[in-house]
C-alpha cells in the first residue's frame, strides 16, 4: 500500500498542479470580470464572482496539501505499529477522502466536502497513532 498512496500523492500533485495552471491562467479574465462588476456597482455580480474563484482557489491549495500529507504518510508507513489490513484501511481512507473533499470543494457541494475531510481526518488520526505505536 506504501506504492498505491505515493503513486496517488505524485498523480494527485501533478493533477492538481495542472489545475493551478488553469486558474493561473484564468486569473487576468477574472481580475476583469471583478472590475467590470465594481464600475458598474453590482455587488451581488463582483461577490459571485470573487466566491467562485476564492472556491476554486481554496479547493486547488487544500488538495495539493492533501496529496503532500498522503506521500508523507507512505513514508512512514514502515514506521508504524499496524497490520497490514490497518494499512490498507489507512490508505483507502486517505486517498478516497482527499478525492471526495477535493472534487466536492470545487463544486462547492458542501455535505461530501464533509464526508471527505472526516474520512481523511480519521487517516491523519490513524497515522498519528500508528507512528506513536511504531515508536
Amino acid at each position: 500500500m506504501i506504492t498505491v498512496l505515493s503513486v496517488f500523492g505524485l498523480c494527485s500533485l501533478f493533477a492538481w498542479s495542472l489545475v493551478g495552471l488553469y486558474l493561473g491562467l484564468r486569473h487576468e479574465s477574472h481580475l476583469k470580470e471583478l472590475e467590470l462588476s465594481a464600475k458598474k456597482g453590482t455587488l451581488a455580480d463582483y461577490f459571485s464572482t470573487w466566491s467562485a474563484w476564492k472556491t476554486h482557489a481554496g479547493s486547488h491549495g487544500h488538495a495539493l496539501l492533501q496529496a503532500l500529507i498522503c506521500i508523507i504518510v507512505a513514508l512512514i508507513i514502515p514506521q508504524m505499529g499496524f497490520a497490514d489490513m490497518a494499512i490498507n484501511i489507512l490508505a483507502v481512507l486517505l486517498i478516497v477522502g482527499s478525492i471526495v473533499s477535493s472534487l466536492a470543494h470545487w463544486f462547492y457541494f458542501i455535505p461530501l466536502m464533509g464526508l471527505g475531510s472526516v474520512l481523511f481526518l480519521i487517516g491523519i488520526l490513524m497515522s498519528t497513532v500508528g507512528f506513536i505505536r511504531g515508536l
